[in-house]
């Protein structure tokens, strides 16, 4: 789970027209959009990678 701060309307609506390859245009319901702070970064990559390890 993540915490951060609610995008203004006009950048959700950016994000809802933002396609991505595989994906559907739009915001699923039941998901969010989310702005994380630029420090959260770093900590995010370096879970993502401890997930990744083949040491699990």
């Amino acid at each position: 789970m993540l915490q951060g701060w609610k995008p203004s309307p006009e950048l959700e609506a950016v994000c809802a027209a933002t396609t991505a390859s595989g994906h559907a245009t739009g915001i699923p319901d039941g998901e969010a959009v989310v702005r994380i702070p630029a420090r959260m970064v770093p900590i995010l990559r370096e879970a993502c990678d401890v997930v990744e390890s083949p040491q699990l």
